[in-house]
C-alpha cells in the first residue's frame, strides 16, 4: 500500500514549470516509506506504527524531518521571493472529522470558539476504577496501578474544564497548552495516563499575573496556591468530618502542604533565546519555540485540549528515552513525595488499558480522505481481541492549528482575527508582485492566452472584496464551520497561497441544509452586492456597470454577462 503524502503540482512550461507564477512545494526527498513517516511527523511530531500485523503499539518518535514546506517565486532560477509557513501540510485550520462505525459524523462541541466534534459523543472505554476515597488509599496503590476513583477523575475533569473557560474569559486562548504528562497521556491514551494523578498545563511565564487574576475570580468555588515558579489550582480541601465515597467530586487537604489534591499544575517557561524557551521550574527542560507553535488540538478523555504542534519533539526536554516503555511517576501528588518509578514495557500494559495506535489509511479511504495523513486508533485489547475502537481520522492533524508565519529570521508578525481566531496578519508579510492584465473586460479578458493571468488589478480585488464580504455575512449567520473553499479556490490555496492565476472566479462549498440561511443572509447584502439563486448553485457579485459606465483595469466591480442575468467576476456558492 502506497503511504499518502502532501499535494506536490508543477505548473507552468516544462522546461521551467514555476518560471511564471508562484507555486507551494510541499515534497519531501525521502523514500516512500519515509514520506508518509515524515509527513506524520512534520505535520504532528507522531510517528505512526507501521505493522504487518496491525496490532497496536507505543511510538518511538525517531525520526527524519521532511525539507521545509516553501512557497517560491522563481525567475531565471532565482528565488526572488521565500515565505515559509510553518507546517503547510495542514493547510491552515482543519476542522476534525471523527468516526465511529461506519463513518458517521457525530454532533458538535464549541471549543474556545470553535465547532468540533463531540467526543462525548462517542462511546469511551469503561474502564474500572479503583474504590479508594483517601489519599492514603491512593498511596497504596501499584506504581503502575490506575490512580484515581470515578470521582477523583471528574475532579480533574472539572478542574480542566474550569481552567479552559477562565483563560479564555482573560483573552488567553492560543497561549496555554497541554503539557508534560497530560500532554503523554493525550498522544499515549487519549485521555490522562491511567496511572497519573493529576494534570499538567504550561504558559509564557509573561502570563502568569493575567493567569492568577483569572483564576482567583474563580474563588471560592475553586482555589489557587501561588508556588514559586508554578501555581495549582484545587476544590477547598473536604473538612475533616465530611464524608467522602469513591464517587464524591473534590479535592483533599494534604498532609503536608496547604493545597488540596487532585489538583492541577500550572507551570510556566520563558525564553532563553530567539528559538529557545526553558521551563521556568525545571532549568534542564529547554526546548523549540517552533514545536510549540502553532498550537494544535487533541483529545483528552471527552474534551479538546490545545497542544504543542510537535508533541514528541517538546516532551524529548522531559522524557529523554526513545524505548517503547512506560514509566510509573516518581511523585505522588497524593501524599506529595518522591516514590521509586517502575519501569514497565507498555505492550504488556495493553490487556490492561486502552494505547493508541498509529497504522496507515485502508486503501479506500485515500480518495475519500485525501487531506488525511494517518489514522489513530485507541484501542483497548484483551486476549489479542480488540474491544473497542475509535477512529480519528487524520489525527495528525490534531484539529485546529494556530498558524504561525514566519519571515526572516523567525519573527512573529501581527495577527488578524478570522471567526473569532487569533491568526497572523497576512498582510503584513511580502507577497510577490505579479504584472497582471490591463484589461477592462469581459471581452478582453477572453482573448488571453489559456494560462494567462486572467484578471486585472481591479477584478481581482473585486474578487477579494466579494470574498471577505461573505466571511463576514457567514460570521454574522453563525454559519463558521459550516462553509469552505473548493475547487479551484482550493486548489489555489494548496498551489498558490492565492486563488490560480489563470482562475477568474472563486469557489465555495455548503451542506444543503444551509442554503436557505446563506440566502438570507446575503440578501441583506443588497443593494451593495447581489445574489443570483440558481437550479443547484448561487452567484454573489456586485450590481453590474450600467452601458455607460467608465470602467478601467483598476476598476472594482463586476460586469454583466451578455446571455446570464448575473455578474462578473463572481463568487459560485
Amino acid at each position: 500500500m502506497k503511504p499518502h503524502v502532501c499535494i506536490k503540482i508543477r505548473v507552468g512550461n516544462r522546461k521551467n514549470p514555476r518560471s511564471r507564477y508562484p507555486t507551494v512545494s510541499s515534497e519531501p526527498k525521502v523514500s516512500p516509506t519515509e514520506i508518509y513517516l515524515n509527513a506524520c511527523y512534520f505535520c504532528c511530531g507522531i510517528a505512526p506504527e507501521i505493522q504487518s500485523n496491525h496490532q497496536p503499539h507505543h511510538y518511538s518518535g525517531r525520526l527524519r524531518r521532511p525539507r521545509k514546506r516553501l512557497e517560491m517565486a522563481v525567475k531565471k532560477k532565482t528565488t526572488i521571493f521565500l515565505l515559509g509557513l510553518v507546517g503547510l501540510c495542514f493547510f491552515g485550520v482543519n476542522y476534525f472529522q471523527i468516526r465511529q462505525k461506519r463513518g458517521k459524523l457525530l454532533t458538535t462541541q464549541n471549543t474556545e470558539g470553535l465547532e468540533l466534534f463531540n467526543l462525548s459523543s462517542i462511546k469511551w472505554p469503561n474502564l474500572p476504577r479503583p474504590n479508594v476515597s483517601s489519599p492514603e488509599e491512593v498511596a497504596k496503590l501499584g506504581a503502575l496501578d490506575m490512580k484515581t476513583s470515578v470521582g477523583q477523575q471528574r475532579t480533574l475533569e472539572i478542574l480542566l474544564e474550569e481552567f479552559k473557560k477562565a483563560m479564555t474569559r482573560a483573552n488567553l486562548n492560543g497561549r496555554w497548552f497541554l503539557q508534560a504528562g497530560a500532554l503523554l497521556g493525550s498522544i499515549q491514551h487519549h485521555d490522562l495516563i491511567p496511572w497519573d494523578d493529576d494534570a499538567d498545563l504550561h504558559l509564557h511565564v509573561r502570563y502568569r499575573p493575567a493567569v492568577q487574576a483569572a483564576l482567583k475570580q474563580l474563588t471560592p468555588k475553586l482555589h489557587t496556591y501561588p508556588l514559586d515558579k508554578m501555581d495549582k489550582l484545587y476544590f477547598p480541601p473536604f473538612k475533616p468530618n465530611a464524608i467522602v465515597t469513591p464517587t464524591t467530586v473534590g479535592s483533599h487537604k494534604e498532609l503536608h502542604y496547604p493545597w488540596g489534591w487532585p489538583s492541577i499544575d500550572i507551570a510556566y517557561y520563558h525564553e532563553v533565546g530567539p528559538e529557545l524557551c526553558q521551563d521556568y521550574l525545571v532549568p534542564s527542560r529547554v526546548f523549540n519555540i517552533s514545536d510549540v507553535f502553532p498550537l494544535t488540538y487533541r483529545p483528552l478523555g471527552k474534551q479538546w485540549f490545545p497542544t504543542p504542534r510537535r508533541p514528541i519533539s517538546y516532551l524529548k526536554s522531559y522524557y529523554n528515552t526513545t524505548k517503547q516503555t512506560c514509566i510509573s511517576h516518581w511523585w505522588s501528588h497524593a501524599k506529595e513525595e518522591s516514590i521509586q518509578p517502575v519501569i514497565e514495557d507498555c505492550r504488556k500494559l495493553m490487556e490492561k488499558y486502552p494505547f493508541v495506535s498509529r497504522c496507515f489509511i485502508p486503501g479506500p479511504e485515500f480518495l475519500a480522505n485525501s487531506s488525511s495523513l494517518c489514522d489513530e486508533y485507541l484501542m483497548a485489547v484483551k486476549k489479542k481481541t480488540t474491544i473497542f475502537l475509535l477512529g480519528l481520522v487524520g489525527l495528525c492533524f490534531f484539529g485546529v492549528n494556530y498558524f504561525q508565519i514566519r519571515q526572516k529570521r523567525g519573527k512573529l508578525l501581527t495577527t488578524q482575527n478570522t471567526e473569532g481566531l487569533e491568526l497572523f496578519n497576512l498582510s503584513s508579510i511580502k507577497w510577490p508582485n505579479l504584472p497582471r492584465p490591463n484589461v477592462s473586460s469581459p471581452e478582453e479578458v477572453a482573448k488571453l492566452g489559456a494560462l494567462d493571468m486572467k484578471t486585472s488589478v481591479g477584478q481581482q480585488r473585486t474578487l477579494e472584496i466579494l470574498l471577505e464580504e461573505f466571511k463576514k455575512a457567514m460570521t454574522r449567520a453563525n454559519l463558521n464551520g459550516r462553509w469552505f473553499l473548493q475547487a479551484g479556490a482550493l486548489l489555489g490555496s494548496i498551489q498558490h497561497h492565492d486563488l490560480i492565476p489563470w482562475d477568474d472566479d472563486a469557489d465555495l462549498h455548503f451542506h444543503v441544509r444551509y442554503r436557505p440561511a446563506v440566502q438570507a443572509a446575503l440578501k441583506q447584502l443588497s443593494p451593495k452586492f447581489l445574489t443570483y439563486p440558481m437550479n443547484r448553485l448561487d452567484k454573489f457579485y456586485f450590481p453590474p456597470f450600467k452601458p455607460n459606465e467608465v470602467v478601467t483595469p483598476t476598476t472594482v466591480g463586476s460586469h454583466k454577462e451578455l446571455h446570464y442575468p448575473w455578474g462578473w467576476p463572481s463568487i459560485d456558492i
